[in-house]
């Protein structure tokens, strides 16, 4: 039981069915976790907090049940190991710090601002699916190897698209203040 768990949180088992299913149902809960805590921000969605808090709680219960099963199954990520060592190791791994950074805010630093910021770690969950995967690793190394032509493209078309105050952006904010300055010069 114990292994065949393991085999289905192990990232990218593409054999497996049930383990590319966990991997699926995690990427969109980490997804939704992340547009909760960005929709939490806007105060026009006040209105909402109640539907936001039962969404983070409910996705952060599913990282606590991850984490804890990554934790029970340490020893066939760590074959070679006792499994007080194992766990030991998982714990102190990049992917097991990530993991505890992701459930951490929600229990004890949710009052500190500053805090709340280390959800953004959540992120990294989507960074250890996508490794996992050709198609990404693919995606990577093409960005990787073409990364001179991409920045010199983009200094290009920023320096091309410049102007010389001529063409300005127009936005809410500029057009009101024109409006604004223009009815004040004809009074």
């Amino acid at each position: 039981m114990k292994e065949k768990i393991f085999n289905i949180i192990q990232i990218g088992d593409k054999s497996n069915r049930l383990s590319r299913a966990f991997d699926i149902f995690i990427t969109i809960t980490i997804v939704c976790n992340i547009l909760v805590t960005f929709l939490q921000t806007f105060d026009q969605l006040a209105s909402f907090s109640g539907l936001f808090f039962v969404v983070e709680a409910v996705t952060v219960f599913i990282f606590c049940i991850e984490y804890a099963l990554r934790i029970w199954t340490a020893n066939y990520l760590y074959p070679g190991m006792s499994k007080s060592k194992a766990t030991i190791r998982f714990l102190v791994s990049f992917d097991g710090i990530v993991d505890l950074f992701t459930i951490i805010p929600a229990f004890f630093l949710s009052g500190f601002v500053i805090f709340r910021m280390l959800r953004v770690a959540r992120i990294f969950h989507l960074f250890r699916l996508n490794a996992k995967y050709d198609s990404f690793n693919v995606i990577t190394t093409v960005l990787y190897e073409k990364r001179n032509q991409i920045i010199s493209s983009v200094f290009i078309v920023l320096i091309l698209t410049v102007g010389y105050g001529d063409i300005y952006p127009i936005t809410t904010l500029a057009t009101c203040a024109s409006a604004k300055r223009h009815d004040f010069e004809i009074e």
